[in-house]
């Protein structure tokens, strides 16, 4: 497929559900002068939800059986973006991809993707085609590119090749190679030049080796090392400890990863969307490190003892209770954005009663709307107060505003539903 400058092509079911299919050379039967790439987007174009497979390109300058020049006919076997320019320049992340899984793709380089900017898209099982010289090719997944909330797992077979190769990466989660690849491999691989020396921004490395020019706010596996000993990394880079991540790289309760992010790295258009996951972004006013936000909503929605209760955002002074079922809140620091309490509670819809109780212990007002609709206010002198709405939606939504001091504060608690006593008669 070709993307002509300006247009944007977009899947109407998601990556899931749509595939952009390239092929191999039929006489190699992989990489070739008439290999087949899945995807080239002319300048300023964008693609949004493709899974992006089965692409090749030409192993070396089309033509010459024994050239490594990197040329458009060689480089991004899923995805190849236009880039004209010869340095660091704007051209290289002019191109859009968002909410694509690029994998098992090949190419001289950037099996995966080369050139321009990947929002939340997965890369897994590219690999590299050999060069012809033996000579070191990089970017199993990604080169010369940017990446914003993106994962990479499983990408190259092994050599001392690198995974991702001078690309700028934003809230991204790297996992290791293919299994049984080697552990020489270079995970992150970015030149000290200048101009290509691209930073690893508010990301979690997870794999043997590593190395980068400059790493700002990120977390690297326990057993990682870091190959080059560059001394060129700047704020906070971290090593993870056991049990903070799963297997797939999700962080779990208590991992150093959760509210430690730096939003002034981000996009605008990702803080306000979701990760990879379909989680929100930012769920209580701090971004996450890495590809994935943790999704406490669920968990702590369970403890406040409400059937299908999730907690969607939230202040981030809000914390369970003592007595582990009850949310307490006030309202945000200073320099903080107000953010109410919201909640999705999913039930059986038909009528189904709602109920739970707020207390205030400030001289604020808090104000409680269901599906948009105020079910009422409750300020100190209440008391514990109980609040009850009934709906026909088998999804609700749920806002608590609270507008005191920063030491007062308020505590939900006894939240329960149920539907409807029906008797069906024949």
């Amino acid at each position: 497929v070709v993307v002509p400058a300006g247009v944007t092509l977009q899947s109407r079911d998601g990556a899931a559900a749509t595939i952009i299919r390239g092929a191999a050379d039929a006489t190699t039967g992989g990489c070739g002068d008439n290999a087949v790439r899945c995807v080239f987007l002319c300048k300023g174009a964008s693609l949004r939800g493709f899974t992006v497979t089965g692409g090749y390109t030409a192993a070396t300058a089309v033509g010459d059986p024994t050239s490594e020049t990197m040329t458009v006919d060689n480089v991004g076997g899923g995805v190849a973006g236009y880039y004209a320019g010869t340095s660091a320049s704007s051209d290289e992340f002019a191109e859009l991809v968002e909410d694509c899984i690029i994998a098992n793709n090949m190419a001289l380089r950037g099996a995966g993707a080369q050139y321009g900017f990947y929002r939340n898209c997965v890369f897994t099982n590219n690999v590299l085609c050999a060069a012809p010289n033996g000579k070191f090719k990089p970017g199993y997944a990604l080169c010369r590119a940017k990446a914003e909330g993106c994962y990479f797992a499983g990408n190259g077979s092994g050599g001392d090749h690198s995974t991702i190769y001078n690309s700028l990466l934003v809230n991204c989660t790297v996992l290791g190679g293919q299994a049984g690849a080697s552990t020489s491999t270079g995970v992150i691989f970015a030149e000290t030049t200048a101009y290509i020396a691209r930073p690893v921004l508010n990301s979690v490395i997870l794999a043997n080796n590593y190395s980068a020019a400059r790493m700002t706010n990120c977390i690297v596996g326990a057993s990682s090392r870091n190959r080059s000993g560059s001394t060129l990394y700047t704020d906070n880079v971290v090593a993870a400890a056991e049990g903070e991540f799963d297997l797939n790289g999700v962080p779990q309760s208590g991992s150093s990863a959760i509210n430690a992010g730096d939003a002034s790295f981000c996009s605008a258009e990702y803080l306000a969307g979701r990760d990879i996951a379909g989680t929100r972004r930012v769920l209580d006013s701090v971004i996450d490190i890495g590809a994935f936000e943790y999704d406490w909503g669920v968990p702590w929605g369970a403890a406040l003892g409400g059937r299908r209760l999730a907690i969607d955002d939230m202040p981030s002074d809000a914390a369970l209770g003592q007595d582990g079922k009850s949310l307490v809140f006030g309202v945000p620091a200073i320099g903080e954005a107000d953010v109410p309490v919201a909640m999705t509670w999913t039930g059986n819809g038909n009528g189904a009663s709602y109920d739970f109780t707020a207390t205030v212990s400030g001289a604020g007002t808090l104000v409680v709307t269901a599906n948009g609709e105020e079910i009422g206010t409750v300020t100190a002198a209440d008391g514990a107060t109980a609040l009850k709405f009934t709906s026909a939606l088998a999804s609700n939504s749920l806002l608590f505003a609270y507008d005191g001091a920063e030491t007062d504060g308020v505590t939900l608690s006894g939240f329960s539903n149920q539907a409807p006593f029906v008797i069906v008669v024949r």
